[in-house]
C-alpha cells in the first residue's frame, strides 16, 4: 500500500498552510482595523488610532509594542 497516492508533499501542504488566514485570538487586534491591506506585497495591520502601517508576519509583539510605547494617539 503506497501512502503518496492522493496525497500532497509537505513542501505544498506547507505553502497551502501559509495562505489560510489565522484567527485572530490576541487582544491587540482590539486596537487595529479588522481587514490588512496590502502595501508593497506584504500584508500589514493598520493601527485605528494613528493609522500606522504595522507588518504582521512574525505575530503580535510589534502591534503589542505600538500601542504600549510607540502610538502617541492613545
Amino acid at each position: 500500500m503506497s501512502t503518496s497516492e492522493g496525497s500532497e508533499s509537505v513542501d505544498s501542504m506547507d505553502e497551502n498552510m501559509s495562505q489560510v488566514p489565522h484567527a485572530r485570538r490576541s487582544k491587540v487586534w482590539e486596537h487595529y482595523e479588522v481587514d490588512l491591506v496590502l502595501v508593497d506585497g506584504d500584508l500589514k495591520a493598520v493601527c485605528k488610532y494613528c493609522g500606522a502601517q504595522l507588518h504582521t508576519k512574525f505575530g503580535t509583539s510589534r502591534l503589542r509594542t505600538h500601542i504600549a510605547e510607540a502610538c502617541r494617539s492613545i
